[in-house]
């Protein structure tokens, strides 16, 4: 099966709560986009309820960048 038919969009464009989960991979970093993350998830998840969302890689509090524990949590 090719990969456009087996990943195929929606015909509504909007996915049910079906096991969907979004993984973003990177260093706890407000430049690499962790807060636009989670608040597209704060969007997403009103939307579509059920919709998983999860944060994986290093935090680095020495960094001025770095995205506080508090605020991760």
């Amino acid at each position: 099966m090719r990969a456009l038919q087996r990943y195929a969009p929606r015909q509504n464009g909007i996915c049910q709560s079906d096991g969907v989960h979004f993984l973003m991979v990177g260093r706890m970093l407000v430049n690499k986009g962790v807060v636009e993350f989670a608040e597209a998830a704060r969007i997403l998840r009103a939307t579509v309820p059920g919709l998983r969302f999860s944060l994986l890689g290093p935090l680095n509090e020495a960094n001025p960048n770095s995205v506080p524990m508090s605020r991760v949590k």
